[in-house]
């Protein structure tokens, strides 16, 4: 996919998604969706992937050993079936998801609002469990929706269906 096609593609996602600020989303700023702060940029040496980051949060000092222990537990749960990973962002101290996603030039702006809506809600599940008391200040709604497995489903259906 060239880069003026994943612009426009960009574009109109976050118009999709009702982003108040489409034009710093395709350019590939970090936005903030939700409370989460999102950033999408086309992979430099393969112009069909994209990198989906999503920030989970700051991270409490003295649980970061075991906040590491489960994000990594459900990094190998997903192996095979979601291209992501958990990073810390040493920069500015907080964790964050990152999922690799497949384009072509058949992808919609429609199908990949999904996935990020998808990618969006489990950051949230994950704020509110997993990570629920972890996170510097804890300033996240906390909801009970316990619902990763079909998530992860969903998820693992529509980003197939990216490419």
């Amino acid at each position: 996919m060239n880069r003026i096609k994943f612009t426009e593609l960009c574009f109109e996602t976050a118009q999709i998604l009702h982003l108040t600020d489409a034009e710093n989303f395709s350019n590939g700023e970090v936005v903030t969706v939700d409370d989460i702060d999102i950033q999408f940029i086309q992979d430099e040496k393969n112009s069909n992937l994209a990198r989906l980051f999503l920030e989970l949060g700051e991270l409490n000092e003295v649980d970061k050993v075991e906040v590491y222990e489960s994000l990594f537990s459900i990094q190998l749960m997903m192996e095979g079936e979601v291209d992501g990973q958990f990073v810390l962002d040493n920069l500015h101290d907080r964790m964050m998801f990152v999922v690799r996603l497949p384009l072509s030039d058949q992808t919609e702006a429609s199908q990949l609002a999904s996935v990020i809506n998808l990618f969006l809600q489990q950051v949230m599940e994950w704020r509110s469990t997993i990570l629920a008391g972890y996170l510097f200040e804890d300033e996240f709604d906390e909801q009970d929706t316990n619902h990763s497995s079909a998530l992860q489903r969903q998820t693992t259906q529509i980003v197939t269906s990216l490419a």
